[in-house]
């Protein structure tokens, strides 16, 4: 199975009120990503496991990619 990836909303740090989405792989420390809040704020660091286990895989209808998420996340 391949690297997950989900898009996340983003923003660019100088004040600006722009949303994009953006590949979770391309996400760096300073970004500005939505929270659970509904407010940006920036990523202090980027932690990195490989995960052991099973992943679910979800294909939203009229999409033609797939979302990999972990039996934690369903």
């Amino acid at each position: 199975m391949g690297s997950p990836s989900p898009s996340l909303g983003k923003a660019n740090g100088d004040g600006e009120n722009v949303t994009a989405l953006a590949p979770i792989e391309s996400l760096r420390p300073g970004d500005l990503v939505l929270t659970h809040r509904n407010r940006f704020m920036p990523i202090l660091k980027l932690i990195s496991r490989q995960h052991i286990g099973e992943m679910l895989e979800i294909r939203l209808h009229g999409c033609s990619s797939l979302l990999h998420i972990t039996l934690d996340h369903a």
